[in-house]
């Protein structure tokens, strides 16, 4: 399956919002003299396929969230691509753009509430050869979306759930896996930094969901595992620090080669 789903974490969200907010909620203030509190940035996924997005339920769900004290919401675009992955034809060519219409409400009505919407998408299995071709292409599919938006629709920032380490075996890859990952980061960041010359994508982020131990540190795979749990393989540890020095290394050299060629590629639509 290409797209990642995040099936209940929306209510899992809320329920945290709940128990965060009901301090908020006791008391019409802080008293007088009292220190205050920063209150932390609350955010949630809807793991909705746009498909399913109708307009009461996306009104009655996005104000929920803004009374609960949320500021962002990660919005599933699997759908989107897989469309946008078919063969042209007017029958995907339709889909594309019901899909976007109902994008473009979700987005308008969140930006009414002061909420900001990133999208979400990735899945285990794209640093595989044949499937590290969608990274690139849901970054231009939200880059081509939001140059045809008005302001009050446009996404803020691209979010990739890429975890090929949910697979057992991918752990036991070693240095290789990690370079294939890498790899996959690398043809992602080109196609945003393409992205950043158009006016409508300036300001658009991206981001990576990535696991804790990739310092290698503490009970990271290969290092020191919590008890009970048998030992990785240590070649798992060395081969994340050798890929992510090559990362570093690699880092400047790519940052001058897409600069002096982003202006000259065209972003691709896929409407």
């Amino acid at each position: 399956m290409r797209r990642a789903r995040f099936a209940g974490i929306l209510v899992a969200a809320a329920v945290a919002a709940a128990v965060l907010g009901g301090g908020r909620a006791a008391s019409a203030g802080p008293r007088a003299g009292a220190a205050t509190v920063a209150q932390p940035a609350l955010a949630a996924y809807e793991w909705r396929g746009l498909g399913q997005l109708t307009r009461p339920s996306t009104r009655q769900r996005l104000r929920f969230l803004h009374g609960q004290g949320f500021t962002t919401v990660y919005v599933d675009l699997g759908e989107y691509l897989d469309a946008a992955d078919r063969p042209k034809t007017p029958e995907r060519q339709a889909l594309l753009r019901r899909l976007a219409g109902n994008l473009g409400y979700f987005v308008a009505e969140a930006s009414r509430l002061g909420l900001t919407v990133h999208a979400v998408g990735a899945g285990p299995t794209w640093t595989d050869p044949d499937l590290r071709y969608l990274g690139p292409k849901l970054v231009r599919l939200v880059g081509q979306y939001n140059a045809t938006a008005p302001a009050a629709q446009r996404l803020k920032g691209v979010q990739l759930d890429i975890e090929p380490y949910a697979d057992p075996e991918w752990l036991r890859g070693g240095e290789t896996a990690f370079v294939e990952y890498l790899d996959t980061l690398h043809g992602i960041v080109r196609a945003y930094r393409q992205l950043r010359f158009q006016h409508a994508n300036r300001h658009l982020q991206v981001g990576f969901a990535i696991p804790f131990w990739f310092d290698a540190e503490g009970d990271a795979p290969g290092s020191a595992p919590p008890t009970g749990r048998p030992p990785a393989p240590p070649e798992q540890a060395r081969g994340t620090r050798r890929a992510l020095a090559r990362l570093n290394s690699d880092r400047a050299r790519l940052a001058k080669a897409e600069t002096a060629t982003a202006r000259a590629e065209p972003v691709k639509s896929f409407v």
